[in-house]
């Protein structure tokens, strides 16, 4: 199965770099993040430029906060800004989507890589 999923270019500029493994999601209506399995794909397009970037998906693990996933998977793994597991969770805790679904659904990690068919 493939998703598409639009994200900014920075994050998408360092999934492409290979220096951001793994995008975190939260429940939506809209993209079964729960039915996501490895060997899917994902393209990612860039919402400034409208490039694709299709890449594999290694592994989805669901997580009941963001401050788990962080300290699981790796800050420097999610965060395509850097900075700390505090930086992190104010940063998800910023779209208030997030910050209103989590405690409900809680967060999948997708862990992707390149997709080199």
């Amino acid at each position: 199965m493939n998703y598409v999923l639009h994200i900014p270019d920075r994050p998408w500029q360092a999934i492409k770099n290979g220096t951001k493994k793994v995008e975190g999601r939260v429940y939506r209506h809209t993209t079964p993040y729960q039915d996501m399995k490895a060997g899917d794909t994902i393209t990612f397009i860039n919402e400034g430029s409208q490039e694709k970037l299709t890449t594999l998906i290694k592994y989805v693990n669901h997580y009941r906060d963001v401050r788990t996933m962080l300290q699981t998977e790796g800050v420097e793994s999610v965060l395509s800004s850097g900075g700390s597991v505090e930086d992190g969770v104010r940063n998800f805790e910023a779209f208030t989507d997030y910050k209103a679904n989590i405690p409900f659904y809680g967060i999948y990690a997708i862990c992707v890589s390149l997709h080199r068919p």
